[in-house]
């Protein structure tokens, strides 16, 4: 029988579009066990705080300041009960924890959950294989419905602004319509 407990250290991920950070029990404790290159430590408190089975940062997020888009979103979404990556150190189960930056509705959310589940299995091989790449492969799903979701609001924020504008424009034309009428009225 081989030892599955060789991972012994957190697994960086260097050209990822998107800022995230996975964090799962690992000899004993919660531990970040992969991360994007530029994950902020926001995103770490986060990922510790956040208790539910998914969450969202308690930032503005209503519909007027995600049309604007100035806000950054934090999200973050929990697993099924898993086992340590070293068993031997600790036989109780943790869920593991996948956070990240972007725009995303409760839908979407509820898909990278389901998606982040899915690889659970091969992300745990691979990191007790020590494999990077296996780890991003086993990650790149739930990366690309990372990306998806963030593509989807921007694309609704542009549609929204395109819209406010030619309702803006016929406003205007509407306006110069009945003030050039009211000159030449009298």
């Amino acid at each position: 029988m081989t030892d599955q407990s060789q991972f012994t250290h957190m697994i960086i991920i260097e050209n990822s579009p998107i800022e995230f950070l996975i964090v799962g029990p690992h000899d004993g404790r919660d531990k970040v066990i992969v991360r994007s290159a530029n994950a902020g430590l926001d995103l770490l408190g986060l990922a510790v705080e956040s208790s539910s089975s998914s969450a969202k940062s308690d930032m503005p997020s209503s519909t007027i300041s995600s049309l604007i888009g100035s806000s950054r979103q934090l999200n973050v979404v929990n697993s099924y009960p898993v086992d340590d990556l070293k068993p031997r150190s600790d036989a109780r189960k943790s869920k593991m924890k996948f956070a990240w930056v972007g725009d995303c509705g409760s839908i979407r959310r509820e898909q990278i959950q389901q998606s982040f589940e899915r690889s659970l299995s091969d992300l745990r091989n691979a990191l007790n294989d020590t494999n990077e790449t296996l780890v991003e492969w086993s990650i790149a799903p739930v990366v690309f419905q990372c990306s998806m979701a963030k593509e989807q609001r921007l694309s609704f924020r542009r549609f929204f602004y395109v819209t406010l504008a030619i309702y803006g424009i016929a406003g205007l034309f509407a306006l110069g319509y009945l003030v050039a009428r009211n000159l030449f009225i009298f």
